[in-house]
């Protein structure tokens, strides 16, 4: 179920973006396991952990390392 879900919102992603160059299933999924197994040392990197970051210090940290995927 997990599986077909994210091949769902991924075929909607290129969808609704128009873009072509959205990656497909595993490469997703290993660039979201290598942020996961990150996440705790970026997040010290801010003086938090991974359970107490406020959401707009995530969300800037995500938006850092999106930007550098799609360079």
């Amino acid at each position: 179920m997990m599986v077909q879900t994210t091949v769902s919102i991924i075929d909607w992603l290129r969808t609704a973006s128009g873009r072509k160059t959205i990656p497909g299933y595993a490469i997703l999924t290993a660039q979201y396991q290598e942020f996961q197994d990150l996440l705790p040392a970026l997040t010290a990197q801010l003086g938090f952990t991974v359970e107490n970051i406020p959401f707009i210090d995530f969300l800037n940290l995500v938006e850092d390392i999106v930007r550098e995927q799609i360079k």
